[in-house]
């Protein structure tokens, strides 16, 4: 596992599920800014360093930046 040389800021759609924790937990060992993606906040790991946003994947207007 390596960090990251310049980090990157990296959206993670689904971060609640099985894969989207892993994603989320390997991209912050790595030294990225990780946004959490999920319909339901209370449903994401609680990892430090994680900006939690609420969203459904199937409403684009809710995946744009504001």
């Amino acid at each position: 596992m390596t960090t990251a040389k310049r980090p990157l800021t990296i959206a993670v759609l689904g971060a609640s599920g099985r894969v989207g924790r892993v994603v989320t937990a390997e991209a912050l060992s790595r030294g990225h800014r990780v946004t959490a993606v999920a319909r339901d906040l209370a449903t994401l790991p609680d990892l430090e360093g994680v900006a939690k946003v609420s969203a459904d994947v199937l409403d684009a207007s809710a995946l744009r930046r504001p």
